[in-house]
């Protein structure tokens, strides 16, 4: 799994000095946005799902996100299937940028408005093939890709 943001802005003396001068006094841009206690954007919820077809792969996938994220403000939490689905609500109400679950867990967190997906831009479907065999294809495209942002 990749996660990665781009931007890029150049400077230069000539560019700087012809542009009018309260363009030059502007702060800069912030890519992305600092959200970790913000309680506006926080209800929005995040801005990307990672959906596995079981919890087991779905956890690998948490830990490795965990690992990429460590570095940055970015909060992961994991929605699956076996654990108390009021502790995971409770984690996505205190906000996070990335969810990963499996797609009858996160439908279920959406349905008990645990979660939105309003801000969501992101969605990765991990082995999508197996989800389909498995029979998750109307929870991903019914439930999850109509939630919020994400499709709708």
């Amino acid at each position: 799994m990749c996660v990665g943001f781009s931007s890029s802005l150049c400077y230069t003396p000539k560019t700087t000095t012809t542009l009018p001068s309260h363009f030059q006094h502007t702060p800069p841009l912030s890519f992305p946005p600092p959200l970790p206690g913000n309680p506006d954007i926080e209800a929005e919820g995040p801005y990307a799902v990672v959906l596995a077809p079981t919890r087991e792969l779905a956890q690998q996938i948490e830990e490795e996100t965990r690992q990429l994220a460590y570095f940055t403000e970015y909060r992961v939490v994991s929605v699956v299937g076996g654990q108390s689905i009021e502790d995971q609500g409770f984690k996505l109400r205190k906000g996070c940028e990335i969810v990963v679950g499996t797609p009858g867990r996160l439908v279920d967190c959406l349905e008990r408005s645990y979660a939105v997906l309003n801000q969501c831009n992101y969605v990765v479907l991990d082995e999508a093939d197996r989800m389909i065999d498995m029979g998750f294809e109307p929870q991903v495209w019914g439930g999850v890709m109509g939630w919020g942002g994400v499709g709708g």
